[in-house]
């Protein structure tokens, strides 16, 4: 007999990660809260977020996948998909 996993999460949703196309989605209200409790500036780092890190907000449903039917949400999503980033293949050989 097959034990299935269960895809209901136990918790709330403070994010999604998709591993297929390598995005986090972060709730902001949440992740203040994270930065409160860690002395991190949330104005500083989601201006870092966008410039560095090419972070967009949008709009999408974080329970898609899952038994819940969650309304969409606003979130801050980081694409963490790295582009241009030599593999060692090609490095120096001496």
């Amino acid at each position: 007999m097959l034990a299935l996993p269960e895809v209901t999460p136990r918790g709330k949703f403070v994010a999604r990660y998709e591993t297929d196309v390598k995005k986090v989605y972060l709730l902001p209200k949440p992740l203040k809260t994270w930065c409160i409790d860690q002395q991190i500036n949330y104005e500083q780092l989601v201006r870092d977020l966008t410039e560095k890190m090419k972070a967009t907000k949008t709009r999408i449903r974080l329970s898609k996948g899952t038994h819940m039917n969650l309304p969409v949400a606003r979130v801050i999503c980081v694409d963490f998909s790295i582009d241009g980033v030599p593999d060692g293949s090609e490095g120096d050989e001496d």
